[in-house]
């Protein structure tokens, strides 16, 4: 029996696990082609060169202090490679280690403990610098309202600091376009009554369209708090950094998109009978996995789709919502037809808290009963996404 072979999150790295399949079916696995992973001297060279600004060491040199806003854990890019180049640019312009704070900007997001510190950040910074996750709901400031109405609450401690760098990862957003960018100010460091105004007032964008009221009133609320310069990540189906971007929050951002749109671009199998997307690099916790679910859009009337998540962290809290948690609708996020979630971590109570209608499985072998007992003939056309969150549907 063949297999598929599908990249998943584990507590530690990454697996590569493979799941058997009728040998009789058509299986169509949509890869991603992996660009060059960055080296280094190139690392170092789009910090010498940055996008829209001056360089990051001069933007520091007379600035008493820092704030370095990441990314969570629930994001995939490897901040822990970024941060030193970062540093040493700081170091240089003259602001010592004591006077940098780093503020996981986790937006609504669960707070981050040592042990996801060190994942995210990397032992020698978690034991080196202030630290300091992110609260919605608590240190604010308020900076007025925007030209779209939201009422802006920004992390105080981020606002006392003389310096503000944003460090992330673009990757297609259902709401905003891309990730990075503004993002990291808006959602990420602010209140609660700012984000769920954010997410449920103003227009989305849908996948890569970054025209859109979210992305605007996000990029003015960042210019606003003072975002001085990002440093963004596009990364490959192992989360390499395979582009680079630093620079000015949307010259910089907007050069990244276009590589991300040119890197994650895939071409979907029409009307497949089945469609197995992997939520892969976005499966800590179930909260994400719906970032994987674009890809049964493609699927024929009567259809199959398997969503596949490690969720190594359970369903996740997302604060903006009834008990922390987002419910997604089988209707609304994936239509009519047979939805399963497979995860051989999670189980069925967690899973149903954010996919309340869902079939759930913790076995392969109850996904190929499943699948078995609504396909009896050969003739099945099976479409297969591996990192369905960082592809994105192009068409010719």
């Amino acid at each position: 029996m063949p297999s598929i072979t599908l990249p998943m999150r584990a507590w530690y790295g990454d697996d590569r696990v493979s799941f058997p399949l009728p040998e009789e079916w058509d299986v169509r696995v949509v890869d991603l082609q992996d660009r060059p992973v960055l080296t280094d001297g190139h690392i170092a060279r789009a910090f010498a060169s940055p996008i829209g600004t001056p360089r990051i060491a001069d933007l520091a040199r007379g600035k008493r202090s820092a704030a370095i806003l990441v990314e969570d854990l629930s994001r995939p890019a490897p901040t822990a490679r970024m941060l030193p180049p970062l540093l040493a640019e700081l170091k240089a312009g003259g602001i010592a280690d004591d006077d940098i704070l780093i503020i996981i900007a986790a937006g609504s997001h669960e707070f981050m403990y040592r042990d996801g510190l060190v994942k995210k950040l990397g032992a020698e910074v978690v034991t080196r610098y202030d630290v300091m996750c992110h609260d919605c709901g608590a240190n604010l400031a308020c900076l007025g309202e925007s030209s779209h109405g939201t009422s802006i609450y920004i992390n105080k401690f981020a606002l006392e600091c003389d310096l503000r760098i944003g460090v992330g990862g673009i990757y297609p957003h259902g709401y905003l376009g891309f990730g990075g960018g503004s993002k990291i100010v808006l959602p990420a460091i602010a209140g609660r009554d700012s984000i769920a105004f954010l997410h449920s007032r103003l227009k989305a964008g849908g996948l890569g369209n970054l025209e859109n009221e979210q992305r605007a009133d996000s990029e003015e609320v960042a210019r606003k708090v003072g975002l001085h310069a990002i440093v963004n990540a596009v990364i490959n189906t192992r989360r390499e950094i395979v582009g680079l971007f630093v620079g000015d929050m949307i010259a910089a951002h907007r050069e990244g998109c276009a590589f991300a749109r040119a890197a994650y671009a895939v071409t979907p199998v029409p009307d497949p009978d089945l469609v197995i997307a992997n939520a892969y690099p976005m499966d800590t916790n179930l909260q994400q996995t719906g970032k994987g679910a674009w890809p049964f859009e493609t699927v024929r009337a009567g259809g199959t789709k398997i969503l596949v998540t490690a969720s190594t962290e359970g369903t996740g809290q997302h604060r903006v919502s009834l008990r922390g948690r987002s419910r997604i609708s089988p209707e609304a996020a994936v239509g009519t037809c047979d939805f399963a979630v497979f995860s051989p971590i999670v189980g069925p109570r967690e899973i149903h808290a954010i996919f309340p209608d869902s079939l759930t499985f913790t076995t392969w072998d109850g996904v190929l009963d499943l699948l078995r007992s609504r396909y009896r003939s050969p003739q099945v056309r099976v479409a297969v996404y591996p990192c369905a969150p960082i592809q994105m549907p192009v068409t010719e």
